[in-house]
């Protein structure tokens, strides 16, 4: 901010004031920090862009190239600001798609965990509950087990494939 104003021919004192630009005073009371400024006579405060605008009553978009051209910074290069805007919300929207890829397969992974423990609960059931004799009363769980085993195997081949594609 302090470059910016003297690059622009405005003197800041040692305590990091100079005169506002904005109204007239003989004192300085516009408070230059790294990054904004505020003026305590006339209230106006910002950043450099701000500024820019106001001193050359430039809207933002005209700001910002005179910031890149008077301090040499290139940001634009052979850009127009409408590309670089465009630009910029591809790149968000890019990143938008790469967080909503990366919830997804975390979901993913969260069903397949919880239908592989499912499957592993069924088979070690079928195989503990399983009758010993012909004879023998089938066990509550070794049911549950024989009905959903192959639905599991089904749910969980199902599954890995979603979570492959991704």
């Amino acid at each position: 901010m302090r470059e910016a104003l003297e690059r622009y021919g405005y003197k800041v004192d040692q305590r990091g004031f100079a005169c506002c630009p904005f109204h007239t005073e003989k004192t300085p009371s516009m408070r230059i920090y790294q990054k904004d400024y505020h003026c305590f006579g006339c209230q106006e405060h910002g950043d450099i862009i701000t500024f820019v605008q106001k001193l050359f009553d430039l809207p933002f978009q005209e700001a910002l190239r005179r910031i890149d051209t008077d301090f040499g910074l290139n940001i634009y290069g052979d850009h127009s600001f409408e590309e670089l805007r465009r630009s910029h919300y591809q790149r968000q929207a890019l990143i938008a798609k790469q967080e909503r890829e990366k919830e997804d397969r975390q979901r993913a992974d969260a069903q397949y965990l919880s239908a592989y423990e499912k499957y592993i609960q069924l088979d070690k059931n079928m195989r503990e509950y399983a009758p010993k004799t012909s004879t023998e009363e089938w066990h509550p769980l070794f049911v549950e087990a024989l009905k959903y085993i192959e639905y599991y195997k089904y749910v969980l081949d199902y599954l890995d494939g979603m979570r492959v594609k991704k």
